[in-house]
């Protein structure tokens, strides 16, 4: 067998198996689903953390503490 064939052959099985590889994590390729409301309550919860909104201002935000 020639070098030019065993080159060949040896590229062959590594496309071969990149292919395999990039099928199997073709679901991990797929766009990420952000839940929008999850995220708003955790932004309230910090808020509210850091005393940024009140009961009484129906949840505008208060002015901020001096640091």
């Amino acid at each position: 067998m020639t070098g030019e064939a065993t080159v060949r052959e040896r590229l062959t099985a590594l496309t071969a198996e990149v292919e395999a590889l990039s099928r199997g994590a073709a679901g991990d390729r797929r766009p990420v689903e952000l839940d929008q409301h999850s995220v708003g309550r955790l932004s309230q919860q910090d808020s509210l953390a850091l005393g940024r909104f009140t009961a009484d201002d129906g949840g505008r935000a208060a002015p901020a503490a001096p640091l």
